[in-house]
């Protein structure tokens, strides 16, 4: 993904950053798997698998453990390898609220 493609809006995104230093991009509309999304006027990517509407995808691979940021800031961490195109959820990724809460009991 090139750097600061967020700064440049494409009318036509279906899955537009947020922030450049995201790397999850929110889906504006239900996007079939091996349908391209596009993030921006300069960069775009294809579903690996169906992402729901206003749900996150993936715009690069996330390795086990890395944040994943939205807003430019890191909203949870991935719980196993997330590649480029793959919807992010709970099934891949835990909140970092989530998880504070976990840790500190009842």
């Amino acid at each position: 993904m090139p750097d600061r493609c967020a700064d440049q809006p494409a009318l036509n995104a279906n899955a537009p950053l947020i922030d450049p230093g995201d790397n999850v991009a929110v889906a504006l509309a239900e996007i079939a798997a091996g349908s391209a999304v596009i993030v921006s006027s300069v960069a775009s990517l294809e579903a690996g698998e169906p992402i729901p509407f206003a749900h996150k995808i993936a715009v690069r691979r996330i390795p086990s453990g890395e944040a994943v940021l939205k807003y430019g800031v890191p909203i949870a961490f991935a719980t196993r390898d997330i590649p480029a195109g793959a919807w992010v959820h709970e099934h891949n990724a835990k909140s970092y609220f989530v998880a504070k809460k976990e840790a500190q009991g009842p």
